[in-house]
């Protein structure tokens, strides 16, 4: 069983990593930093999908370099704000991956992704604002649900 947990923040992600790790120890937990590496790690991901993704919704397309991939238009439009979305998007629209759970762990105010939410398959909120603990009940819960459908 692989969880797949999307954050631009290291500082952020190994916490989120390491409370996933102890909720699921036959877990195996991957880490995708940036929007660039989701889109690059996509086929790899249709292929070995994970039981459940966690989604920062604010990340960046790349780690600042020299040689930093190109953002395509719809990045450029969309900027960081709308990252995890689009990347969210992508899974809910290939057949392969559409059936994967998303939790969207954020600052941003539901309010603020109500719409996004709304055209979203199997797409769920938590706020950073609380505790870490409240990540890993959703996904507790949400792995819970889609292990009793096999």
């Amino acid at each position: 069983m692989d969880i797949l947990c999307v954050e631009d923040d290291h500082i952020i992600a190994k916490p989120i990593i390491d409370e996933l790790s102890a909720a699921f120890p036959e877990a195996e937990i991957k880490w995708i930093g940036t929007e660039s590496e989701f889109y690059n790690s996509f086929e790899q991901i249709a292929e070995n999908l994970p039981v459940i993704v966690t989604m920062d919704v604010m990340k960046l397309w790349a780690i600042p370099s020299a040689n930093m991939p190109f953002p395509p238009a719809e990045v450029k439009r969309g900027g960081i704000h709308r990252a995890g979305i689009r990347c969210a998007i992508r899974l809910n629209n290939d057949e392969r991956t559409r059936n994967i759970p998303i939790v969207l762990y954020t600052v941003l105010d539901e309010k603020d992704l109500e719409e996004s939410l709304m055209k979203l398959n199997n797409c769920y909120y938590v706020s950073k604002e609380k505790p870490l603990s409240h990540l890993v009940e959703k996904v507790r819960e949400l792995v819970g649900n889609k292990l009793a459908k096999l």
